[in-house]
């Protein structure tokens, strides 16, 4: 055990978005919620924000994913993560959290309890451990099963099993 006068701020961390995710500085005092929640999306997959949250983050379409290059023109896409205004967006909407005179969603609100989720351990939020051996090329494959496990669980965490299933039977038809 260590006892210290005060906080002590880790090193690791490289801005206040990251702390204001780790918990470390207090959501109340957020002053700009779009990087936090930007943070967020980078780390939590679109399908575990869509099953904990009982939403569906509007996937881009071929148009947009072509500008980014992340779709061939094959039946393969691959989805980036939602963006900050997506998930809040989305989130407002099905809440009904509009501004009482503009009608506009309240991206504030929504976003502290988005941080607050993340913060308290409700999004999970996992990387798979450093690979032991570098030079066995096995690592991909590793992260691929390690990120599939993880969505399992937190999509089995939010209790809903239509999800579950169909995330089991989209991995089943990929193997």
């Amino acid at each position: 055990l260590c006892d210290c006068p005060g906080l002590v701020f880790p090193s690791f961390v490289s801005s206040t978005a990251d702390m204001i995710a780790a918990g470390v500085y207090p959501i109340a005092q957020m002053r700009d919620h779009w990087p936090v929640v930007s943070l967020i999306c980078m780390r939590v997959p679109r399908d575990v924000l869509n099953a904990h949250y009982g939403i569906h983050i509007p996937e881009p379409s071929e148009q947009e994913l072509r500008e980014k290059g992340l779709w061939d023109g094959s039946s393969k896409k691959i989805l980036p993560p939602p963006t900050a205004e997506e998930l809040l967006g989305t989130y407002c909407i099905a809440r009904s959290m509009l501004a009482p005179s503009s009608g506009v969603p309240d991206y504030q609100r929504a976003s502290r309890i988005v941080v607050k989720d993340y913060s308290e351990g409700k999004l999970l939020y996992c990387h798979s451990p450093p690979a032991l051996n570098e030079d066995s090329g096995s690592s991909s494959i590793e992260d691929k099963e390690y990120h599939q496990e993880t969505l399992k669980t937190a999509i089995r965490n939010t209790n809903n099993i239509k999800k579950l299933q169909k995330l089991e039977h989209s991995l089943a038809v990929a193997a």
